[in-house]
């Protein structure tokens, strides 16, 4: 603990065959400080599924810190079944994570299959660096990989490349990191080689073992030696290629699930937001970490201006997180009012109303109501679109100018959904252009075949873009029908748009539709 003074979560393995002796490691892990355990299956005598969900349940109530399983066939004889670990999951919240050391692909799969839909923040790693980016691609979390000792450029290169959507980079720092399979097969153990491994890292540490290891000879240090050449890290400079911001958060995410350090801060912010005026003795008295620790994140959290520190020294929530709370509030009130226009609206026809803001080049659906019996359209609040092959997404990108459209469509090529979605970026442009000139934006058959919709722009006090609201069908329009779809869709979004406040003949002097970037409020 001292080693890492709090610079990264430390994780401590609590490992025996009786489950005493593994309490006892672990409340010592405990008091020293460890932000969490590392539990194994009892191993030396073959236990039932439930005598092993006892071992790991009973060690959980006896400590306050979240614990990771690992499952380790080769080393305990006893693989623990996607059954078994689910139960965990289900039962035991504060084990936080699976580290599936086993080289069979299929049970990694299935326990994410199996286990996400019902605990989604219950972290699924391999253990076995070569299925590090299938993992990730599965929809696991990770790995825990040795070779992190000496190759971080290559495993955390790998994960950064997959969070930025670049699988080509990922793929070539996958293949190179197959070179380094064999190192796990010298000995066993391989700890000799992956000291010497350390050692050629740059890390000045001595590559002697205690028995029953024995150290690398000749042999083993020639290919560990050729190994780290052939994975130098100036042989795979960092990826920059941007990737999305949608699947940065979504990987963010991922990678923040169960972190000591980000529980203890979550837990600080909301003990303030029960309780202004905490002082910190008070907050240290809900949240367990050391003094110097809680001071750390308490001066982070106000540098940020998520707390704010009163002249008594207490603490109360800061202006950061006010604004982000009212931020995500507005589309709640945009929900309700488009809602309440559609519930008192005794002119609006049998059609399925939806509406939708812009996240990158996706669409979210934030509501949808549907009026009579018209077909079943599947979309839902949270949904995700691609922008250009949806009426509401087409309207929405509206908002920015040809230069930003391609640098949002690298290539100027489309993803097509059916036959009739827009295939290039100048045939997007040029629909844009005319929704320009009329306000409203017809879609025929791009996302489902059959599938017809209208749509129009909400607009904010500012003469800003707040959000899109559509008029759905399976049935196609009929040329009367159509005409009527589009001034009724029009005039729903003007009525909304008068709530918010928005007076076309003052519009915002600072926007324009052809800004090349605009947030939403």
């Amino acid at each position: 603990m001292a080693h890492t003074a709090r610079r990264v979560p430390t994780l401590v393995g609590a490992i025996g065959c009786g489950t005493a002796d593994v309490i006892a490691y672990a409340k010592e892990a405990e008091r020293f400080g460890a932000d969490g355990l590392v539990l194994i299956n009892p191993y030396y005598a073959g236990m039932t599924e439930e005598a092993i969900f006892r071992h790991f349940a009973t060690i959980m109530e006896r400590v306050s810190i979240p614990a990771m399983v690992c499952n380790l066939p080769g080393s305990t004889g006893q693989s623990l079944s996607v059954r078994l670990v689910k139960r965990i999951a289900q039962e035991i919240p504060a084990i936080a994570g699976l580290k599936d050391t086993i080289d069979l692909v299929s049970h990694i799969r299935e326990a994410i299959v199996e286990i996400k839909p019902v605990r989604p923040d219950f972290s699924i790693l391999c253990g076995y660096d070569e299925h590090l980016l299938l993992t990730l691609l599965l929809g696991g979390d990770g790995c825990v990989p040795a070779s992190a000792n000496f190759a971080p450029h290559l495993t955390c290169g790998i994960l950064k490349a997959y969070r930025e959507a670049d699988l080509k980079t990922a793929e070539r720092l996958q293949r190179a990191l197959s070179h380094v399979g064999p190192l796990y097969l010298s000995g066993p153990p391989f700890f000799g080689a992956l000291k010497e491994a350390i050692r050629l890292s740059g890390v000045d540490v001595t590559t002697a073992v205690l028995p029953s290891s024995m150290a690398p000879d000749a042999a083993t240090k020639t290919f560990v030696t050729d190994m780290m050449e052939k994975i130098r890290p100036e042989n795979f400079q960092p990826s920059t290629r941007s990737g999305s911001a949608c699947n940065k958060r979504r990987c963010a995410m991922d990678s923040c699930r169960q972190v000591p350090a980000l529980q203890k801060t979550m837990t600080i912010i909301q003990a303030v937001a029960n309780n202004d005026f905490l002082k910190a003795s008070d907050i240290c008295d809900t949240v367990a970490c050391s003094k110097s620790h809680l001071y750390a994140i308490l001066n982070m959290l106000c540098e940020y201006k998520w707390l704010q520190q009163n002249e008594d020294k207490s603490y109360c929530i800061g202006n950061t997180l006010v604004k982000y709370g009212t931020m995500r509030l507005y589309p709640l009130e945009l929900i309700r009012l488009f809602l309440a226009e559609l519930y008192q609206s005794r002119s609006a026809p049998d059609f399925t109303y939806q509406m939708s803001i812009l996240e990158n080049t996706e669409i979210i659906y934030l509501a949808k109501t549907k009026r009579g019996a018209d077909g079943h359209i599947i979309t839902y609040p949270g949904m995700r679109l691609p922008a250009h092959c949806t009426a509401m997404g087409k309207v929405l990108l509206s908002q920015f100018g040809r230069e930003a459209l391609d640098a949002m469509y690298p290539g100027g090529a489309l993803e097509q959904l059916t036959a009739n979605t827009v295939s290039s970026v100048d045939e997007l442009w040029m629909q844009i252009e005319a929704f320009r000139h009329c306000g409203v934006m017809l879609e025929v058959g791009e996302v489902r075949s059959g599938y017809s919709c209208v749509a129009a722009l909400v607009h904010n006090a500012f003469g800003r873009i707040a959000a899109a609201i559509s008029m759905a069908t399976l049935t196609p329009y009929p040329s009367e029908g159509r005409r009527q779809a589009r001034e009724l869709v029009k005039e729903i979004c003007a009525r909304i748009s008068s709530m918010l406040g928005y007076a076309p003949e003052t519009p915002d002097p600072e926007q324009h539709p052809t800004s090349s970037r605009q947030r939403y409020p």
